[in-house]
């Protein structure tokens, strides 16, 4: 009998999308699963859209909180999960329909703790004839998801979990932290895992459009809770792996420095204490030092040291 594998499915305000999502679930070839759609207090027809589809699939189960943001109707979802292992689909998004049968297989074939897989951001037709697994070092994994080289990131919708490595040690999403989320939700997982595996197969759509945290061109002030996501994992990241942190971090602020630029931004002094604390200037020598010249050409604003 086949293993049963949660999806779960955070919604906000995702009409347009909403249907093509479940859609691309309910289509999977692997058959026992259970969908929970947490609708975070959507205000369009995002409700009656999962009213209507609950009703015609007994797999689905929807649940509605007030607007508590992705990371609670995450570990809401995670509460609510039955499953042996799970997995995410974000409600603006949607997945090839043989993801789960795909990231199931990678799992028991290489008796994995997570497996990843590849994402595009477009309608590409796919081919995943030929790719096969691999092993993921878990220090190679770590600068995945600090420095994305292989097209997996670090996000947490191209990922199989097991269910009871996270309950069992009590991994969540901080819900306080509204940008990097999903990186620190991955790198406390890691802490507890020794198998890693890459299916190397392009399994999910990720689309981009304004509410995407990462990809949105917009600036938005919640996106600086970003800090403390970096910040918890320079506290506890062996020694050997600090830089790459420091890195990402530089990156990632680089980013918010420009698109706060683009939008006239006003930073409050204690966001300009706690960018100076990821940009001061020991840091900004050390980079410059370590960063590759590749790398270099991403980071005006470390280069030059004009965020005062």
């Amino acid at each position: 009998m086949q293993e049963l594998i949660t999806i779960i499915v955070p919604c906000y305000n995702n009409e347009s999308s909403i249907q093509n999502c479940i859609s691309s679930i309910q289509k999977q070839s692997y058959n026992n699963i259970e969908i929970i759609i947490v609708n975070d207090g959507s205000i369009d027809k995002t409700s009656q859209i999962l009213k209507e589809l609950s009703m015609h699939d007994r797999r689905i189960k929807v649940f509605y909180n007030s607007n508590n943001g992705v990371s609670y109707s995450r570990n809401f979802g995670i509460m609510q999960a039955n499953g042996n292992y799970v997995m995410f689909v974000d409600g603006d998004d949607y997945i090839e329909s043989d993801m789960v049968k795909s990231m199931y297989n990678s799992m028991n074939e290489y008796q994995a703790d997570l497996v990843v897989c590849k994402y595009l951001t477009s309608d590409d037709k796919v081919d995943n004839n030929g790719l096969k697994g691999e092993y993921f070092g878990k220090n190679d994994y770590l600068n995945e998801i600090l420095i994305p080289t292989k097209g997996i990131a670090a996000f947490v919708w191209n990922r199989l979990y097991r269910l009871d490595i996270i309950k069992n040690n009590a991994i969540k999403f901080d819900e306080n932290i509204y940008a990097c989320e999903d990186t620190l939700f991955n790198y406390k997982y890691l802490q507890c895992i020794d198998r890693i595996v890459n299916c190397n197969k392009y399994l999910y759509h990720y689309v981009i459009n304004d509410s995407s945290a990462m990809f949105s061109k917009r600036f938005n002030d919640k996106k600086l809770t970003g800090y403390f996501a970096f910040n918890y994992i320079i506290n506890n990241v062996e020694e050997k792996n600090i830089i790459n942190v420091k890195i990402a971090a530089a990156w990632y602020f680089e980013i918010l420095l420009f698109q706060a630029k683009k939008y006239n931004y006003e930073f409050s002094v204690e966001e300009k204490i706690r960018i100076k604390e990821m940009l001061n200037v020991s840091s900004i020598k050390f980079l410059n030092a370590c960063i590759p010249f590749k790398y270099k050409l991403f980071f005006p604003f470390i280069k030059l040291g004009r965020f005062v």
